[in-house]
């Protein structure tokens, strides 16, 4: 495999270089600078949706984001500030929260706006109740009604159409909201967080109908100025953006250059400012065995590397009693044991991930516990395959990973390292969407897997393992349902007190490794290249979090 992989990288290599030649002497004459005020950005996986009622993936994220604000928000530490709502209250155990909202906040300029004036309609409480409702409507269909599913007071019968208004949402005047919830959930403040839950202006939204989508009205530092498909999006500096001195840029420049050593080729050309991740092949162009920017490359550019949210596994499942190895306990550890974690993030990952030392909650999330996970233990493995060939009674089958063309290095790792210990594994590889369709399905046994934080709370992981999560109402894949689980998870959604939470989550976690209901492999890094020649570029342990209001 070894040879394998060598001719891989010089057969890529030859081929970046030539994409990179080609790039170069095709012009006449260096290619222009960009005005310093101007941020040059890629999105490789391209734009679907500008509506943050449908901000489901990170690219739509990251400019709706741009566009839009809400109640609260995220800092670099990941701890919540104020944004529209300068203050709140909670009461009632955490089941009602008041926020008290700035009154200086406008909806940038729009003809639908009957006051016609260039600074846009102030921003009411009203506005939020019409976009938390235009969420929580499944007419909408927006992929965050899960936020308020069975949180918001009354939204059953309104989802229902027993009830036209939600009683869980009341503006008693035009700068107080008040949420109600039907019992407390302590990561309520950062669902708030999320790009669903935004605010947009109904008079818009009805005037535009779908192109709302396409043409965006936000109350953010940056303005839509125009979207071409597949080829430039193009933002505008909000003059009026209710942070003062914000944002610095001028305008934000967005390419959809899908292949990620074409994009590189253009930010070595210094015709891109930013690239977020890298791709493996590119990444031994410009970085050092061990993660770091290239000699040559120091001078003009800035390589940022950080924790991301975000969680690598192997998910497993067997339907029970039906008499697949995966059912037994001792086989499932077996195959976490046979994993060499810290060499999988070093060698194959060159350093661009962190090995699962721990449970499924990565480090740098709130909850975060620092529990022993599974250690690399062959002997220990081989063992536990014995045990479970002998409870059985026959000889174990052979296994299926099921995972997509891009992760075949991790694949092959797996394989090896199984092989080694005497299973059989063949890897099957399909697209990601069936992948997940299939894993849901409960067709699969072995399939690889991700999870990447939807707020910064060690609950949004841990939901991973509840039992009334399971598919279809909800992310339990592995349709693990333990009953001592399933008693601290509902215990943790309403406890206020950070000591009990932090207990809670290590209990749980502990659970997870005792059971071994899936095989964490590692935890993601986030990976951005930047132009030197802007000097302040944020970042957050959530891929997502993207706050160009900053950059200068």
């Amino acid at each position: 495999m070894g040879v394998f992989l060598q001719l891989f990288s010089f057969c890529w290599s030859k081929r970046f270089f030539f994409i990179l030649s080609i790039l170069t002497l095709c012009r006449c004459s260096p290619p222009p600078k960009s005005p310093q005020k101007v941020f040059r950005m890629n999105i490789a996986a391209g734009l679907s949706s500008l509506d943050p009622a449908f901000a489901k993936n990170e690219a739509n994220i990251w400019i709706v984001s741009q566009i839009f604000n809400g109640l609260v928000e995220y800092d670099s530490l990941l701890q919540i500030q104020p944004a529209i709502a300068k203050r709140w209250i909670i009461c009632d155990s955490g089941a009602t929260y008041t926020f008290f909202l700035r009154n200086d906040v406008y909806f940038h300029p729009h003809p639908a706006f009957r006051n016609k004036q260039a600074l846009g309609r102030k921003v009411k409480a009203q506005d939020f109740v019409y976009s938390f409702t235009r969420i929580a409507n499944p007419r909408t269909a927006s992929p965050g009604q899960w936020i308020f599913n069975n949180r918001l007071l009354g939204i059953q019968d309104f989802q229902q159409g027993k009830i036209d208004t939600l009683a869980g949402l009341y503006a008693p005047n035009d700068t107080t909201l008040i949420i109600r919830l039907s019992k407390p959930f302590a990561p309520f403040l950062g669902l708030l967080t999320m790009p669903y839950c935004y605010v947009v202006p109904h008079e818009i939204v009805t005037y535009e109908g779908k192109n709302f989508a396409l043409a965006p009205i936000g109350t953010g530092p940056f303005k839509f100025k125009s979207w071409k498909e597949n080829q430039q999006l193009i933002l505008l500096k909000n003059p009026h953006y209710y942070e003062k001195g914000l944002p610095h840029l001028e305008a934000i420049s967005v390419s959809f250059i899908g292949n990620k050593l074409t994009a590189l080729a253009h930010f070595l050309n210094e015709e891109l400012d930013w690239l977020d991740g890298i791709d493996p092949v590119a990444s031994q162009e410009i970085l050092t065995p061990e993660g770091k920017l290239k000699p040559q490359y120091r001078a003009r550019f800035r390589l940022q590397i950080g924790p991301q949210l975000t969680t690598e596994y192997i998910g497993l499942y067997a339907p029970p009693n039906s008499g697949h190895p995966l059912c037994k306990k001792e086989f499932r550890l077996a195959l976490n044991y046979a994993i060499n974690r810290l060499e999988l993030a070093r060698y194959v990952l060159r350093n661009m991930a962190t090995a699962a030392q721990h449970g499924i909650t990565p480090p740098g999330v709130p909850g975060f516990t620092s529990i022993k996970g599974y250690n690399f233990a062959p002997d220990s493995a081989r063992y536990l395959l014995k045990l479970t060939e002998y409870s059985l009674g026959k000889p174990l089958p052979p296994l299926a990973l099921y995972t997509t063309a891009n992760y075949l290095k991790v694949a092959e790792y797996l394989q090896k390292c199984w092989e080694e210990i005497g299973l059989s594994v063949k890897i099957e590889f399909t697209e990601a969407s069936t992948l997940r369709e299939m894993a849901a399905q409960g067709k699969i046994h072995l399939w690889r897997a991700s999870w990447m934080a939807d707020y910064a709370d060690a609950e949004n992981f841990l939901a991973l393992f509840y039992g009334p999560y399971m598919p279809p109402a909800g992310p339990n894949y592995s349709r693990y349902n333990n009953p001592l689980f399933n008693q601290w998870y509902e215990q943790l959604l309403t406890t206020t007190s950070y000591a009990e939470r932090k207990t809670l989550y290590s209990k749980l976690e502990q659970l997870i490794i005792q059971d071994a209901p899936i095989i964490p492999l590692y935890y993601y890094k986030i990976v951005r290249i930047t132009n030197k020649r802007f000097s302040c570029i944020p970042q957050a342990p959530i891929s997502s979090w993207l706050a160009l209001k900053y950059v200068h």
